[in-house]
């Protein structure tokens, strides 16, 4: 139970900020916005959030695998809709463009840059060692 509990508590803002953004795509039938010209995330700022998302996942995943079997369930259970969405906002993002939607293309693009940073919240200044678990605290805290 504990388990599902910190996979609830992980995905918990995820799962509503990616709940929105597909109802807010859903419902915005608009191809252009007026006024908005080009891109917000051009390609070398969309790469370095690539890069940093990157390198914060592989600190996740090596924290987590020093955890040994519980480590290794969390990791997949915090991988897997992280792959699944990041896949969702990349295909739309490409499919909306050769469609010629701009807007629908820019929004789901910069989504897909704030997912790429997402996990980098997570790495402490000591990211150079993986973080250990925690000690469990049985009784009361002092």
């Amino acid at each position: 139970m504990e388990d599902i509990n910190r996979v609830a508590i992980m995905h918990l803002g995820s799962v509503v900020a990616f709940g929105a953004l597909a109802a807010s795509r859903t419902m915005d039938k608009r191809v252009t916005a007026p006024g908005v010209v080009g891109t917000w995330v051009p390609m070398p700022v969309l790469a370095a959030a690539h890069l940093a998302g990157a390198v914060a996942l592989a600190w996740i995943a090596r924290s987590y695998l020093g955890w040994g079997a519980e480590g290794q369930r969390l990791l997949v259970a915090y991988l897997i809709p992280y792959a699944v969405t990041y896949v969702v906002m990349l295909v739309r993002q490409r499919r909306a463009g050769p469609e010629g939607r701009s807007w629908a293309r820019e929004e789901w693009r910069l989504h897909l840059a704030a997912l790429c940073l997402a996990p980098g919240p997570a790495m402490p200044p000591s990211a150079a060692r993986p973080a250990r678990r925690p000690t469990p605290h049985y009784g009361p805290m002092a």
